[in-house]
């Protein structure tokens, strides 16, 4: 069986886009977690808030439109070599309020 790998908006995601597409303004993402799933792989949901245990905490280095592909996001950060030894089961993309707005299973 193929394991399936992806991200997606939460359920708070979606409601600051939504709400910043009506005002014309944009959702500001500033941190990434990293997180090993609590030792185990798992489906996230939309519902989420948080990652099941973070392991590593950054800032966001780049969030820009993908130029050959107008609804792809491309967020970059630069984990240090010293961060750690774990393995990456979930992401989370989190704004200035400190609310989860993207997580993927990795």
């Amino acid at each position: 069986m193929a394991k399936e790998y992806y991200s997606l908006l939460t359920k708070v995601g979606q409601a600051k886009i939504a709400n910043a597409s009506l005002l014309g303004t944009k959702v500001n993402i500033t941190t990434i977690k990293l997180g090993d799933g609590n030792g185990a792989e798992y489906n996230p949901t939309e519902e989420q808030t948080d990652l099941k245990r973070v392991v590593y905490s950054g800032n966001v280095s780049v969030v820009r439109q993908d130029p050959t592909q107008g609804n792809v996001i491309v967020i970059e950060s630069v984990i240090p070599q010293s961060a750690g030894n774990f393995t990456i089961r979930e992401i989370g993309y989190y704004d200035v309020d400190g609310d989860l707005i993207l997580i993927a299973k990795y």
